[in-house]
């Protein structure tokens, strides 16, 4: 048995296709220069396995499809907001050292330009 509602999901997700992410990228990337921000792409591999305090990352921190439970730390939090804090964090290491991976932190005075960036969505 493969699940419930499998049918409409599949319609769902379907209809979330359909939407164009290319025109909804387009669209933030406006709204954020219009209102003087910025838009940062930031890759969300992994973001919702790995704890927002001690940065080790498991599959096993994901014992159901909405908790998270560092097997390291213990850290324990709803899996979603995991993965938001994973990528805010990301977002805030690119705009700060101009890299997002935390094994590769920068050193002072090490930032890229802004200019040299790619947009980011945080």
């Amino acid at each position: 048995n493969p699940g419930s509602m499998v049918k409409q999901k599949s319609g769902l997700n379907r209809v979330i296709l359909d939407q164009g992410w290319g025109m909804f990228k387009t669209f933030l990337e406006y709204k954020q220069l219009w209102s003087g921000g910025q838009l940062l792409l930031v890759d969300p591999k992994y973001t919702s396995q790995t704890c927002p305090e001690c940065h080790h990352r498991s599959k096993d921190n994901r014992q159901t499809q909405s908790e998270f439970e560092c097997v390291l730390c213990g850290y324990k939090e709803h899996a979603d907001l995991v993965g938001a804090k994973n990528i805010l964090e990301r977002g805030h290491r690119l705009l700060a050292c101009g890299e997002e991976d935390f094994s590769l932190l920068c050193e002072a005075g090490t930032r890229q330009s802004s200019n040299t960036q790619e947009p980011v969505l945080v």
